[in-house]
């Protein structure tokens, strides 16, 4: 057994450097539960090891370990013809869901819908507000030319205060829209 455990280590270092970024990047995870078993079933043979060593953990364990998995295939048949099942009925159904997909298509009724992601909603709503705050800074920029005109062609009259007031309200505006 405990060469065993040296040689397990060794073909673990190796199994986990030769497939390590497919393990990663698989698109599926292990349950906690059968982590936790690997693991004491890992502890369990270093202790045995170290106990006893021709105390063989996998020929103790190996019983229970098929007692378990006979219990929970005779359990859960039904779960597994129907996990098997749905595939098989979605493949039917695929070949009329299809002619139904192309006639609206040729009938011009095909209708798909789409929506953002969040990030980009928020993204497109930053640059709403910044489009809209740049277009009344425009607007006052302009009112502020106007006045400016007005006040060099005849400084003695006040029309020149109509636009900048104008100036200074949409200004005033495009502040209070920098936080929305």
């Amino acid at each position: 057994m405990g060469q065993l455990r040296t040689v397990a280590l060794r073909e673990a270092r190796y199994f986990m450097k030769e497939y390590r970024d497919v393990i990663q990047e698989a698109p599926f995870q292990f349950q906690a539960d059968m982590l936790f078993v690997v693991r004491a079933i890992g502890m369990l043979s270093g202790m045995a090891a170290a106990l006893d060593p021709d105390f063989d953990v996998w020929a103790k364990t190996l019983p229970y370990a098929r007692q378990y998995a006979k219990e929970a295939l005779e359990e859960g048949w039904p779960e597994w013809l129907q996990i098997a099942f749905n595939p098989l009925q979605s493949a039917f159904r695929l070949p009329g869901r299809m002619e139904q997909t192309l006639n609206q298509a040729r009938r011009g009724k095909l209708v798909v819908r789409v929506s953002l992601a969040p990030d980009t909603r928020k993204c497109l709503n930053r640059l709403n507000r910044s489009v809209n705050r740049l277009s009344l800074m425009l607007l006052g920029t302009g009112f502020i030319l106007a006045s400016a005109i007005l006040y060099t062609g005849r400084p003695d009259e006040t029309g020149w205060t109509v636009p900048a007031v104008l100036a200074a309200l949409v200004f005033i505006r495009a502040m209070g829209n920098s936080g929305e």
